[in-house]
């Protein structure tokens, strides 16, 4: 996948092409590599999905909710 960042350490001397710097205009730097990955770009198999994620969090708030009763 590829990765989007600012220039901190870990990323801005990460080797590959996977990595893009953004010193600038970080939304707009990011808006132009999903553009050009988004054929490329899916959920693999097994990977929590945000939908997924958030329904685990009402989950957990609604239980944590429930036992502050």
């Amino acid at each position: 996948r590829p990765v989007v960042s600012t220039p901190v350490a870990g990323f801005r001397d990460a080797p590959g092409t996977h990595v893009t710097i953004a010193t600038d205009d970080f939304a707009a730097v990011l808006g132009r590599v999903l553009e050009a990955h988004s054929p490329t770009i899916g959920a693999p198999a097994g990977l929590p999905t945000w939908d997924a994620q958030a329904a685990l969090m009402a989950d957990a708030l609604g239980r944590a909710a429930g036992a502050a009763s």
